[in-house]
């Protein structure tokens, strides 16, 4: 019945919505006018201009497509729906599920009357480019989120998409550069993957034996899968993204392996949520910075949950811990990046840092060194090529992988799962995309059953948090107080030709604001070297439309860095699941969160200005300095001495300033203690014997620093505990049984 409720909501949506919009035609007039605006380019270049005119008319169909934006396009179609102040309460109430005051409403709401009603026109096609800047900006800077996400949404969709791709590649000056990078490299060979497990088309089941499925194809699920099936073991993987040969593309390269093609948000539109949607998940799309558990602002995380009696002493030991990790390195062959590989973009916030009085450190990193990846696509080494793609072609005993498989339900009955509900999805239409490649012939969009004897998950912490509410686990403390390291950029524009896009991508960090001893705290932030593509730069930079192309014309002298928060935990954060059974993030930002925030943004601009930047560029609208209807731009800072006081007056509005989910944790919480946490020492679901929660969601708090290596090594450690457990067990049965 859920399922039918489900699919009966995304149709009456996509009717509402019908009959909501105007028609046709003033949609498509609409998305030009938008296009266009958002993409003013004046000049000859007839490459360019043919590039813009087979992109105008492939956007409008993926727009159409898309039920966010149609929402978004409403209301620009028809302002006057922005003076319902019903729609507005509505929003708050139950997209945003918060209180805010009426006399805000109302005066948020009075402020859009006023300005519409000065206008000629309230068409958005028909206005003058000043105008629309106008009416962007009202609604970016409103004091309600509800303008401020309809302005920043309808901003973010486009200027991402018309500079995505070619138009981006030759207007940033980066030619071809990477243009290859979805081009799939079809000389890597595919296997001839074989399973003995079947599929059974009259009762919807896979059949064949099955110790263990784990769910998630992340760092954790395909080490998890890769020690059950060295161990003997019959592993079935569940993934919900699609599937590629290791060095097929770059994972890096584009928003294609993300969820939501990159825009999934927070509830509030106030953050983007970066989770990979790939098998092989994060380990797959990031740039896999690899700090090792033992490092002090790690190993103090693991030492406060025992000392405060937040875990059991036996788990997560510094042992266990170094155990696991050298292993990891070992078949990773994690190395640390040498000076010589060093990019102009990354000397940057070497030099910057070094003129700061910091010290500036080279990263450890899961790739091949420059000129030794066996692939043309890719210097990256993931858990699929290291972990499960030998296993995979096992004659005996395969790994099965199931791609696109979207996982909806465990059958949980008499405290055990005694199945699994999961629907396979069409694959990514991409050449080198590999659907079914067990050719089990599974039926796309039809619920499917398996039963194993055991069930791991590792979706990540917002998957595997959707994954147990859905299955009617009614623990509250599941995907309550999780935290994301929220992360920000700061750009700078040089007088001298940066090339981010060119070598080592990320080679240098600063680390001496972390916490190393959890008794004497510091401000627990990290600066990291950012680089960006250039539609994600033009998403970046917060002036109008020309000022944007402007700087993307100058991408090549654009340099980033960016502040990773180390946040606290709040009880108010969490996840949830709402009607049409779609995740949701609840996410705010602390007081105490919000001064380290500035404090990390202010010594990341004066870092960068120290670098040698001209300019130094905040991806926020908020009102700090300048705007973006003056020639100057919005943001842009000339001098040091100016980040104080800007800094003082950011408060990271949702949809104002521009933020990233770097590494979400916490949702899925191990605790001695059932009531403040959801899994006990064995990582085993409280309350269900045979289930498991084996990734980044188990962590209390922050691990501390950018975690994936650190979830390598805990789900090492449940391998290794879990399979000595389980043998015991069943050595003890089969003596019993003699007996």
């Amino acid at each position: 019945m859920k399922k039918i409720y489900s699919r009966l909501l995304k149709k009456s949506e996509q009717l509402l919505l019908s009959w909501l919009l105007p028609s046709k035609e003033k949609i498509e007039a609409l998305h030009y006018a938008l296009f266009d605006f958002f993409l003013p380019y004046k000049d000859d270049n007839e490459e360019v201009k043919a590039a813009i005119k087979e992109a105008r008319i492939r956007q409008y169909a993926m727009a159409r497509k898309n039920l966010q934006l149609m929402w978004i396009l409403l209301f620009i179609s028809r302002p006057a729906l922005l003076l319902k102040s019903g729609w507005i309460r509505f929003y708050f109430r139950n997209m945003e599920k918060t209180k805010v005051n009426d006399a805000v409403i109302t005066a948020a709401v009075a402020e859009c009357r006023q300005f519409l009603s000065g206008l000629s026109t309230t068409s958005f096609v028909n206005m003058t480019d000043l105008q629309r800047n106008q009416f962007l900006q009202l609604l970016t800077n409103s004091r309600i989120n509800f303008y401020r996400r309809i302005g920043a949404g309808i901003r973010a969709y486009y200027i991402v998409n018309v500079y995505k791709g070619r138009i981006g590649r030759l207007l940033s000056g980066i030619g071809d550069f990477k243009q290859d990078a979805f081009i799939p490299d079809l000389d890597i060979p595919v296997p001839a993957f074989k399973t003995s497990l079947q599929y059974n088309s009259g009762q919807r089941c896979i059949t064949g034996e099955i110790d263990c499925v784990v769910i998630g194809s992340g760092p954790s699920g395909c080490l998890v899968a890769a020690e059950m099936h060295k161990a003997g073991k019959r592993v079935l993987i569940l993934e919900s993204g699609s599937f590629f040969i290791p060095g097929t593309f770059d994972g890096r390269a584009g928003l294609q392996f993300y969820e939501d093609k990159g825009f999934r948000t927070t509830s509030d539109g106030g953050v983007f949520v970066l989770n990979g949607s790939v098998v092989g998940g994060g380990a797959t799309v990031n740039v896999d910075m690899a700090f090792e558990p033992m490092i002090p602002s790690v190993s103090g995380r693991f030492e406060r949950w025992h000392a405060e009696g937040i875990i059991d002493d036996s788990i997560w030991t510094a042992s266990q811990l170094k155990a696991a990790h050298d292993s990891i390195a070992h078949l990773l062959n994690t190395r640390a990046v040498e000076h010589s590989e060093m990019n102009a973009h990354n000397k940057i916030l070497y030099d910057g840092g070094l003129q700061h009085g910091l010290h500036p450190h080279f990263y450890k990193l899961n790739t091949y060194k420059p000129g030794e990846s066996p692939y043309k696509r890719t210097d990256k080494r993931g858990p699929v090529e290291h972990y499960i793609l030998d296993a995979m072609q096992d004659k005996h005993n395969p790994i099965t992988l199931i791609p696109d498989a979207q996982v909806e339900k465990l059958v949980i009955k008499n405290g055990k799962v005694t199945g699994i509900e999961f629907e396979v999805r069409a694959a990514d239409m991409l050449q080198g995309i590999i659907a079914d490649p067990f050719r089990l012939g599974l039926p796309l969009n039809k619920r499917i059953t398996v039963s194993p004897r055991e069930v791991v998950v590792t979706g990540g912490n917002l998957g595997s948090s959707v994954l147990l509410k859905k299955s009617g686990l009614s623990d509250p403390m599941i995907g309550r107080g999780f935290i994301m390291h929220p992360f920000m950029l700061v750009l700078g524009l040089f007088d001298h030709i940066v090339d981010n896009h060119i070598g080592t991508q990320s080679s240098v960090y600063i680390s001496d604001y972390l916490t190393t001893d959890y008794r004497r705290p510091a401000a627990d932030f990290m600066i990291e070297s950012a680089s960006a593509r250039p539609e994600i730069a033009a998403m970046l930079l917060p002036g109008n439309p020309v000022q944007v192309l402007d700087c993307v014309k100058q991408y090549r002298y654009l340099g980033g860095i960016g502040v990773l928060l180390i946040d606290e935990v709040n009880p108010e954060n969490r996840v949830e699941v709402n009607v049409k059974g779609e995740p949701e993030i609840y996410y705010r930002l602390s007081d105490k969160d919000i001064e380290r925030f500035r404090y990390g943004v202010k010594e990341a601009i004066e870092i960068m200005f120290k670098g040698g930047a001209r300019k130094v560029i905040l991806p926020s609208f908020e009102p700090l300095s300048g705007s973006a209807l003056e020639p100057t731009g919005c943001n842009m800072l000339d001098s040091m001495d100016q980040a104080a006081d800007v800094v003082a007056r950011l408060n990271f509005n949702a949809n104002e300033t521009l933020l990233f989910a770097a590494h979400m944790m916490g949702g899925v919480k191990m605790s001695s203690d059932p009531a403040k946490g959801c899994i006990d020492k064995h990582y085993r679901v409280n309350g269900v014997d045979n289930l498991y929660v084996a990734d980044a969601s188990v962590y209390p708090s922050s691990v501390g620093a950018n975690p994936m290596q650190t979830i390598y090594s805990t789900a090492k450690i449940f391998a290794d505990n879990h399979l000595h457990k389980r043998n015991h067990i069943d050595h003890v049965n089969t003596t019993m049984s003699y007996e």
